[in-house]
């Protein structure tokens, strides 16, 4: 995509910060280039810090983009938690195996089911500095959870909602500051 067909495809009213040049995707600097498809120079995985020391859950790590984060957290030092509701224990030898560390660990969570996601929470350490909302499905046909929600709603918003609130009022996840 070209840095003008992109800034003519994003509204006026989406400012690019003060002071920092613009660039869009394709890397090339352009003054008209404004909103979340530019960025601020080009951005790889070593641009990602070392995390020895943090707490990571992600939720969905049993395959696909949840168990590439989980081999990165993990080797780059987090103790890394993945919650899945299939692949145990396969999944976590293999993101032990694949970056090299010994601190992973996994609990089982189905988050179609908001009481598997309840209990989920409570079984969490008393700390969790990463929580990546990885997990989702797409059946061929509607269902419904064990709730009654639909299970598409149930899994990608009403669980990750019930994580969040439910750490947060327990004081595991902190906002840093």
């Amino acid at each position: 995509i070209s840095a003008s067909a992109l800034s003519d495809a994003v509204p006026a009213n989406v400012a690019q910060p003060p002071g920092i040049p613009a660039q869009a995707v394709d890397g090339e600097p352009d003054a008209r280039c404004r909103g979340s498809m530019c960025r601020m120079g080009r951005w790889t995985t070593r641009d990602i810090p070392d995390h020895a020391g943090r707490v990571a859950v992600v939720t969905g790590a049993n395959s696909g983009l949840g168990k590439a984060v989980a081999i990165d957290l993990a080797r780059r030092g987090a103790k890394v938690i993945l919650a899945c509701r299939r692949g145990i224990p396969e999944a976590g030898e293999d993101v032990a195996r694949d970056s090299g560390s010994r601190d992973v660990g996994m609990l089982h969570v189905d988050l179609a089911d908001l009481d598997s996601v309840a209990a989920f929470t409570e079984a969490l350490p008393d700390r969790v500095d990463i929580l990546v909302g990885n997990a989702g499905l797409m059946p061929a046909s509607p269902q419904r959870s064990l709730q009654g929600y639909d299970v598409m709603f149930a899994v990608h918003y009403l669980a990750n909602h019930l994580i969040v609130a439910r750490l947060l009022a327990r004081g595991v996840l902190r906002p840093r500051g």
